[in-house]
């Protein structure tokens, strides 16, 4: 599972390979992602299965700065994206540093 951070978003990444979307289950609660689902082993007669089968659940918590109403899920290619958009009002806001209009200021504070 990989978590990037982006100025917008955190985008959850989940590698589940061979998991039906169907099975897949997000939700948030008290700060928290949970993020659970089951694979299904085949009914079909293996010589060998290395794959995991059976149930798992993860759990990410998410910072405050997270906007909880705009969270949106998608599978593709069997890796599930959560993406976890970041609040405007909460984002950091880059203060640029200009020249003083009077030049009378730049020898020190006036």
């Amino acid at each position: 599972m990989d978590v990037p951070e982006t100025d917008q978003e955190f985008l959850v990444k989940a590698d589940l390979p061979g998991v039906e979307t169907k099975h897949i289950d997000n939700s948030v609660s008290n700060g928290v992602l949970v993020l659970t689902g089951e694979r299904t082993k085949e009914k079909k007669r293996y010589q060998r299965y290395e794959r995991f089968a059976g149930s798992f659940c993860r759990e990410i918590p998410i910072p405050a700065i997270v906007d909880a109403d705009k969270i949106a899920a998608e599978s593709a290619g069997g890796v599930v994206s959560v993406r976890l958009p970041k609040k405007p009002e909460l984002k950091p806001k880059k203060i640029a540093v200009q020249e003083p209009s009077n030049p009378g200021l730049r020898r020190g504070w006036a």
